[in-house]
């Protein structure tokens, strides 16, 4: 990793430090592996005190923060990076995510309005539950249509349908639509992901910043994402250093999350 050749002719290099952090938290993000997460942390809060001002690094610890349910402190992070980069996407839109998952709807809302008129939302991204629970019907609809999605779709106004209504049977829709994202080549199966988990798709686990809002409930009652919270070292995390507000220990070696 070039981060590693970086420390060893500059140890106190914070950039190269965060860049390893976060490569070691992506894994933990994805579910594909486990690691030290206070380690991982540490390393991201020593290049944070380097150089106070890494919008980048704000937004991996801020991230990393969101995996592991601490929302609040994740959406200082967030904040915090753009009143030194006030220009940097990527934390304008954990924003709006991260305030979503809060219950601050409203709040939300105006985030999201704001990242559009100020031309820092990219395209890669829609926030479908903020949408649907708005009643954004076109807004959704477009964010369906697009080649990272489902682009020209006959179904989309029933997945539009299927979001005001979460607690019915919509299988039938989720493995149609899988099949014909399977058809035209989806560009991107994260954005499908978090569109079709909400509506039953119990074998995939979603991103880490729309991880705890409330279209997710469901999946996190899953034992795939119970099992991968193990796996991963979150729950080791949390029974060490504490809970996050939505989730809670069972027992001596279990937990339960709203």
């Amino acid at each position: 990793m070039l981060a590693n050749e970086a420390l060893a002719i500059d140890p106190d290099n914070a950039t190269a430090i965060a860049v390893r952090a976060n490569a070691r938290m992506q894994l933990i993000r994805r579910y594909e592996g486990s690691d030290d997460i206070a380690d991982i942390l540490s390393e991201l809060n020593r290049a944070l005190s380097i150089n106070p001002r890494d919008g980048s690094a704000l937004n991996w610890r801020g991230l990393a923060y969101m995996h592991l349910g601490y929302l609040q402190e994740g959406l200082e992070d967030f904040q915090r990076c753009l009143e030194f980069e006030p220009l940097y996407a990527p934390c304008v839109e954990n924003i709006f995510d991260t305030l979503y998952g809060l219950g601050r709807s409203d709040e939300a809302l105006a985030a999201y309005r704001y990242s559009l008129e100020s031309g820092l939302m990219t395209p890669q991204w829609t926030s479908f539950g903020i949408l649907a629970h708005f009643r954004a019907d076109l807004a959704f609809k477009l964010g369906v249509n697009q080649p990272r999605v489902l682009q020209r779709y006959s179904r989309i106004n029933e997945i539009y349908e299927a979001y005001l209504e979460l607690d019915q049977d919509h299988s039938e829709l989720v493995e149609h639509a899988l099949h014909y994202a399977e058809g035209i080549g989806t560009d991107d199966e994260i954005l499908l992901e978090i569109l079709l988990i909400p509506l039953g798709l119990e074998d995939r686990l979603v991103h880490t910043v729309v991880l705890w809002q409330p279209e997710f409930h469901a999946m996190r009652q899953l034992d795939l994402f119970r099992d991968r919270v193990r796996e991963n070292g979150v729950l080791e995390y949390w029974q060490e250093y504490g809970f996050p507000p939505q989730c809670r220990p069972v027992g001596d070696d279990d937990f339960e999350c709203d």
